[in-house]
Formats: C-alpha cells, sequence, structure tokens
C-alpha cells in the first residue's frame, strides 16, 4: 500500500509538471502573440483615431449647420414680415412700422387664399352677371353706386377713382389727382340731379376720395359739354409712348405702350380726365382707409391708419372734431343716413359707435369679433353689421351692446359688406376666398342662392343698387373688375 500510494504520487506530479509545462507554454505563446498584436495593430489603432476625428469634424459640421438654419428660420419670419410691410407699402403708399409676425403670416395667408384658381360664373335666376366694368390697372379696393344717376365710382390701389354708366359700362370720367392707393370713394347724395344730361351721366356729381397718401380729395366731374383735360406733361408722356388710363405709375402693371393708337383710344376710355380736387382734407399721420359723408352733406367723416378718425367741415377743409380710443389703425367708417352717428372698425378687433345728436357726444364700445374688424354698417333702422377677419359677421342691436343678435359664420375672411335698404333687406358679403354669400338681418342664408365665386381674386367690396331693374349688386374685387349683377332676393322660387 505505500509503494502504491508513492507510485501514484510519482504519477499525479509526472501529469502537473507536464500540464505546468503545456500552460507556461501557452502563456508564453500567448504573450508573444499579444506583443505580436501590440506591434502588427498600430496602423489599424491610428486609422480608427483618424475616423474617429471625422466623426467629430462630422458632427461640428452638423451642428454648424443646424445653427446656420435656425439663424434662417428667424431671418425667413422677419422677412414675411418685411413682404407684408412691403404689401401694405404698395396697397396703401406707406410702410407701416412695427408689424408683428403673426400680422405677417396672417397677411400671407390672406393673399394666398386671394390668389386661387380662376372664378365660375353659373348665371341663374337667383345670381345673373350683368355686365363688367374694365380699365383699372391694379386691384379696386371699393365701389359706391348712385342710383339716381345710374352710375358707380371706383377706388383702385392705381392711384384713381373711376365713375362708370351703368347702362353703357363706359368710363365717364377718371381721378389722378391722388400719389397713393385710393381706397375708398364716397359719393355725396347733397348734388342735384341735372335732368338735361339724362339718366347715366356723372356731370356735376361731388365725391370724396380716401388715399393711402393721407389725404382726402373732395372733386367734382364737369358737365359732359365741357372738354376732356390734357396737360402738356400727359401729352409729353403719350408722345413718348407710356401707357395712360390715367395710371401715372411707372411701375404699371401694362409696362410702356409703343402704339399711339393704343393710347388714343385708352384716352376715350378714361373720360373726363380730373387732375386738381375741389378742396385737400389733410391732418392725418397715415393712410386713410375709409371716407363717408354724414347726413346733409356738410361734413365728412375719415379714417385713418394713424388710429384716429377726424369730422371735417367741407366748406372750410378743417377739423371739427377727432376721434380717438382705438388702439389700432382704423379700417373703416359709416355714417346714418338720416342721424349724426358715425361708426368706426379698427383692427383691435372692435368697433365704436359715436353719437353727435346732443351737444355732449358719446361713445360705445362694441366688443365681440377674435379678430381686424374690416367693416361696420348701420341698417335704417337700429341694427348694426359688422364683418371680420376672423371669418365672422354679426348682426347688432343698438339698443343693446353686449351680444349681438346673430352671427354668421363664413369660409374666409370678409371684408366690406353692404345692406341693401330695399323692405327685404339683405346683407352681401364680400370674401376673401372670391365668394360672395347673401343673407337676411336674421343671419339666415337667402333659399336657393347660389355661393357665387364673383372673382378672380379676393372680392373687397359689395354695393347695393335697390330696385334697379338690371344691376342690383356691384362687386369689387383685386382681379382690376368691377362686375354689375342682377340678385333675385325674394324668398319666393
Amino acid at each position: 500500500m505505500p509503494q502504491e500510494s508513492t507510485k501514484d504520487a510519482a504519477e499525479k506530479e509526472k501529469v502537473m509538471r507536464s500540464r505546468r509545462g503545456t500552460v507556461d507554454t501557452e502563456l508564453s505563446a500567448l504573450t508573444a502573440f499579444q506583443s505580436s498584436l501590440d506591434v502588427d495593430d498600430a496602423p489599424y489603432r491610428a486609422r480608427l483615431y483618424q475616423l474617429f476625428g471625422h466623426i467629430e469634424k462630422e458632427f461640428d459640421t452638423l451642428y454648424a449647420e443646424n445653427c446656420a438654419l435656425r439663424a434662417r428660420i428667424v431671418q425667413l419670419t422677419q422677412t414675411e414680415g418685411e413682404a407684408a410691410n412691403v404689401v401694405a407699402q404698395e396697397v396703401f403708399g406707406v410702410q407701416e412700422p412695427g408689424k408683428s409676425s403673426r400680422k405677417a403670416i396672417q397677411m400671407g395667408q390672406k393673399l394666398r387664399t386671394a390668389l386661387r384658381g380662376p372664378p365660375v360664373f353659373r348665371d341663374g335666376s337667383k345670381f345673373r352677371l350683368s355686365r363688367l366694368l374694365e380699365g383699372h390697372k391694379d386691384g379696386v379696393w371699393h365701389v359706391a353706386a348712385d342710383s339716381t344717376r345710374n352710375v358707380c365710382a371706383s377706388a383702385s390701389a392705381d392711384q384713381t377713382a373711376r365713375i362708370w354708366s351703368l347702362e353703357s359700362g363706359a368710363c365717364l370720367a377718371t381721378y389722378l389727382g391722388h400719389t397713393g392707393s385710393v381706397n375708398c370713394v364716397a359719393i355725396s347724395s347733397n348734388c342735384p340731379v341735372d335732368t338735361s344730361e339724362g339718366s347715366g351721366t356723372a356731370a356735376g356729381l361731388l365725391l370724396a376720395t380716401a388715399s393711402g397718401d393721407e389725404s382726402t380729395h373732395i372733386w367734382r366731374v364737369p358737365s359732359n359739354n365741357a372738354p376732356l383735360e390734357h396737360s402738356s406733361e400727359e401729352e409729353e408722356e403719350n408722345h413718348g409712348g407710356v401707357s395712360g388710363g390715367g395710371n401715372r405709375d411707372p411701375n404699371n402693371l401694362l409696362g410702356v405702350q409703343e402704339h399711339s393708337k393704343f393710347q388714343s383710344s385708352n384716352e376715350k376710355s378714361d373720360g373726363h380726365r380730373i387732375r386738381s380736387p375741389v378742396m385737400k382734407l389733410t391732418g392725418h399721420r397715415a393712410p386713410v382707409s375709409c371716407c363717408e359723408w354724414l347726413a346733409g352733406g356738410q361734413q365728412m367723416v375719415t379714417a385713418s391708419w394713424d388710429r384716429t378718425a377726424n369730422v371735417w367741415d367741407v366748406e372750410k377743409g378743417e377739423v371739427v372734431n377727432i376721434l380717438s380710443g382705438h388702439e389700432s389703425e382704423l379700417n373703416h367708417c359709416s355714417t346714418h343716413s338720416t342721424h349724426k352717428l358715425v361708426l368706426t372698425s379698427s383692427k383691435d378687433s372692435t368697433f365704436r359707435l359715436w353719437d353727435f345728436r346732443e351737444s355732449i357726444q358719446s361713445v360705445a364700445v362694441f366688443q365681440g369679433h377674435q379678430d381686424s374688424v374690416t367693416s361696420v354698417s348701420f341698417n335704417t333702422d337700429y341694427r348694426i353689421v359688422s364683418s371680420s377677419d376672423d371669418a365672422t359677421v354679426k348682426i347688432w342691436d343698438l339698443r343693446n351692446m353686449r351680444t349681438p343678435l346673430a352671427t354668421i359664420r363664413l369660409s374666409s375672411p370678409a371684408n366690406r359688406v353692404s345692406i341693401s335698404k330695399s323692405s327685404h333687406a339683405v346683407i352681401a358679403v364680400p370674401m376673401d376666398n372670391r365668394h360672395v354669400r347673401i343673407y337676411d338681418l336674421n343671419g339666415n342664408r337667402l333659399p336657393r342662392m347660389p355661393n357665387r365665386r364673383c372673382h378672380e381674386r379676393m372680392v373687397t367690396c359689395c354695393a347695393w343698387l335697390d330696385d334697379h331693374p338690371t344691376n342690383n349688386l356691384l362687386t369689387s374685387g383685386f382681379d382690376r373688375m368691377v362686375a354689375a349683377w342682377k340678385v333675385n332676393t325674394t324668398t319666393s322660387s
């Protein structure tokens, strides 16, 4: 037993030595391999470090590009605001500083909506196109009608105002006295009609125009037998080949015309060319957006982007009263046909009622819109209609200022609405999406009345000619057109 144990121990020791030798051999081989790896992998490690360096540079480049893109986004936002100001400058004659980016985006959306697609004219028994009045070189902001003389007047961004015959569609007179966009035209109802001239003439007509040149001009149309007015400057322009038509802007859209034949025919189409006003009303410090005659015709109200409205003595050319209180630019003003009441609407989302019937004037503030109030008008009774960029039209009661009687919800911002003075009073609503809709004073859309797409660009204004046999609704648009329509407003089929 001891001998066997000794023998087993010797064998175990031998095995252990063998294993130890194998391990030592493996360790020495592994050490040699590691040393060889350290020597052989040096270029790969250097390459790896080089690639890591490239990756870091790529990250730095991407970070720099990201910062540049962010700066570009900020710059584009600011540029969009400046672009809206440029549009305002071209349209109203003055660039207004401090426009917020939100207003710039709204202006961009407004213009994009206005410039989509051609109109669709579907004539029917309820809404039929009667005549197109063409001649303006830029968008038409406003249209006013005189049913007694069977004429209408239009105000355009081409710095002119025109008077049209609704019978023939001819331009009877063109006013060229402004140096900025003509934003509004108002016809005085105080001028007697010259029956010797017949209907469809504008002889002796007294008008007022509000402009982006910060002034309001009062001018009169001469009699039809007066010669057309030609100045030496105009003859020189015609000789040089500049297009006529009352557009003295060198950047006009038609450019330079080469044929004198076109110019002579264009002069004829302009009717009487009137360059000098009877009176200039100056005093506003910003573009004048609207003007309106007060009852009696001796006074006038003008609304401006300087956040005030002025009441003028027309004969003296002096400011009688300054209506201040709005927190933003004024878009529109309106007067009552029989009472000394004035409405002013503003971009501050409110409109105000000014009462001059007593020696101490009073003012009431109407709140309810969520965006700029584009127009506000009196009905013949106690109701008021307001329109807004919030795509609503609201009907109000003069005796209750807190809540509207009715709210009309639209698919697009509404512009200068018009209320007919007939027994079945209705509202014509022009919109940015080129449509015109007709509603009653309860806010109900008239039955079977089509949703008319009336212009190629946004519809800026409507005007009713009550009970006219062929044209009882006028619309103006930024497609340079004034359109006359026959609209059947009766509820019967």
